[in-house]
């Protein structure tokens, strides 16, 4: 936005619905254009949003797997990839920049360390670069723009119930990768916790939401350290 603050159109993918929902609301609450885009929303929905986003020269798109195929949107500048993602995924999520005729589409793809280590390895051969890291801007303002937004999932009931959902929903698709990243069960409920601090979701104790004991014994995770008990079951796709 700031390279071309007259000309930008991102798409940003989420692992899951629910994170796709979250970061979303918090982006709306921060007063930035965003356009909310996943299978929870009715075809109509979609269909009016996907317009608005063809139409638009400053927009950015949460997006879930809806939107990697099928979907023509000219003139996208930037592709952002948020979390683990498969080879042929990556790919055609890929390829909805670049699409106009004499438009090069940039990419990135933002994973921890563990993702990293797995997706390094599904990518082999294509022209993937390892970027430096570098801190991000940290700036006042961007400290307060942040701030601000988490700060509201304590205090909004939607913003609050879309940050819980969320937070189950991490667990549940990182369950299925496990094995896949090398990680032990306990790494899961680790990294679990970390990303509830993250978004705001844990209580005035730094509890972390609970789960159902019978989800939770059923994924496996029984023993772990998750907050469980009170919740019920967890039982819609993420």
């Amino acid at each position: 936005m700031k390279r071309n603050p007259s000309n930008f159109k991102i798409m940003i993918f989420f692992t899951t619905v629910r994170y796709t929902a979250l970061m979303a609301e918090l982006c709306r609450s921060a007063k930035l254009p965003c356009i909310e885009m996943h299978s929870k929303k009715s075809q109509e929905y979609r269909t009016r949003n996907a317009k608005t986003f063809v139409n638009s020269n400053k927009q950015i798109m949460f997006t879930s797997d809806v939107s990697a195929r099928g979907v023509d949107y000219p003139d996208v500048t930037l592709i952002l990839q948020v979390g683990i993602t498969e080879r042929e995924q990556y790919i055609h999520r890929l390829g909805r920049t670049g699409r106009a005729c004499g438009i090069e589409g940039r990419g990135l793809l933002l994973l921890n360390l563990p993702e990293a280590n797995y997706v390094q390895s599904i990518l082999k051969g294509l022209p993937v670069e390892k970027v430096t890291y570098k801190r991000l801007d940290e700036s006042d303002e961007i400290r307060r723009i942040v701030g601000t937004a988490l700060a509201r999932v304590k205090s909004s009931p939607d913003l609050k119930t879309a940050a819980e959902d969320c937070y189950k929903a991490f667990i549940g698709f990182h369950n299925g990768y496990v094995n896949k990243m090398g990680w032990s069960k306990q790494n899961l409920c680790d990294a679990a916790k970390k990303f509830a601090l993250m978004i705001n979701c844990c209580d005035n104790n730094g509890d972390a939401p609970r789960l159902g004991s019978t989800l939770v014994q059923k994924m496996g995770l029984s023993g772990c350290g998750l907050n469980t008990g009170g919740g019920g079951g967890y039982n819609d796709r993420y």
